[in-house]
C-alpha cells in the first residue's frame, strides 16, 4: 500500500519506538530483498507518553481521549501545544496540571496575535532560525522557543503576523484563526464584565463571582489580570 501510494523510497516511516524492533527491521528486509531499495528515507520513532508517570493502559484507566480532554475543559489544540513542549525522541509526561498550562500558555499566544495588524513581509532571520530548529531532528521544542522569540520581537506586529502564520504552516497550531482577527464582543457582555471588573475592584466577591458564572453561561470566560481583564470565548 505504501508503495503504491508514495513510491519507495519514500521520505518519513514514522512510528512509536516499540516498533523498532522486528516490526521495522523486517520491513526493511523485506522491502530491500523484494525491490533492492530502502522502504524509506529516514524512520523516525516517538518515544511514550507516560500519564502521571505511569504507563498509559486502560488496565490503569489512565488512556484519556479527546473527549475527556474537552470534559475538562481543555481545547485539544492546547494538548497539541504541549506535545510540541517535547522532542518526539523524548519520553515526555501527561499530567492534568501541565496540560492545563500549556492551554493557558496557548490562549495568551491567542489574545496577543488577534491585536496584530495584517500580515505583511515576515522576519527572515526569525524564519532561518525557526527552520534550523526543524531540520535538525525536528526539534519542536526550539521551534517553539523561536516562536515565542518573534513574538517578544521588537518586530512590526505585521511583519510577526507574517513569520507565526509561515511557522504555523508546520506547527499546525491553528493560528490564521486569531491573527489580526480582534474579537467581537457583544455590547451586552462587555457591560456585564465591565460591571463585574467593576465589582472586584470594589472588593464585592460575591456579586463579582455571581457575574463571572453569568458570562460563563452565556459563552465567554473571564482572564483577570493586574490592570483589567479580557475576554474568552
Amino acid at each position: 500500500m505504501s508503495r503504491k501510494e508514495l513510491g519507495q523510497p519514500f521520505d518519513i516511516h514514522a512510528g512509536g519506538v516499540d516498533h523498532i524492533p522486528v516490526h521495522h527491521e523486517n520491513e526493511i528486509a523485506q522491502s530491500v530483498a523484494a525491490y533492492g531499495v530502502p522502504l524509506a528515507t529516514y524512520w523516525v520513532h516517538g518515544e511514550f507518553l507516560t500519564v502521571d508517570g505511569q504507563k498509559m493502559s486502560k488496565s490503569l484507566k489512565n488512556d484519556y481521549s479527546v473527549d475527556d480532554l474537552r470534559s475538562k475543559g481543555v481545547d485539544p489544540m492546547a494538548f497539541r501545544f504541549f506535545a510540541l513542549g517535547a522532542h518526539y525522541r523524548s519520553k515526555q509526561n501527561f499530567t492534568w496540571e501541565a496540560v492545563h498550562g500549556a492551554s493557558q500558555a496557548l490562549s495568551k499566544l491567542q489574545r496577543i496575535v488577534r491585536t496584530w495588524s495584517a500580515p505583511e513581509i515576515g522576519c527572515a532571520d526569525l524564519e532561518a532560525e525557526f527552520k534550523a530548529a526543524m531540520e535538525n531532528d525536528l526539534n519542536t521544542p526550539e521551534a517553539l522557543a523561536v516562536l515565542w522569540k518573534t513574538v517578544d520581537s521588537e518586530y512590526p506586529s505585521a511583519a510577526k503576523a507574517s513569520t507565526l502564520l509561515w511557522m504555523d504552516r508546520v506547527l499546525g497550531l491553528k493560528l490564521d484563526e486569531y491573527v489580526a482577527k480582534p474579537l467581537l464582543i457583544p455590547v451586552e457582555i462587555k457591560t456585564l464584565a465591565d460591571r463585574r471588573w467593576k465589582a472586584r475592584s470594589e472588593r464585592d466577591w460575591q456579586t463579582s463571582d455571581k457575574m463571572r458564572d453569568e458570562l460563563l453561561s452565556k459563552g465567554w470566560v473571564v482572564v483577570d489580570g493586574k490592570d483589567g481583564y479580557v475576554l474568552e470565548r
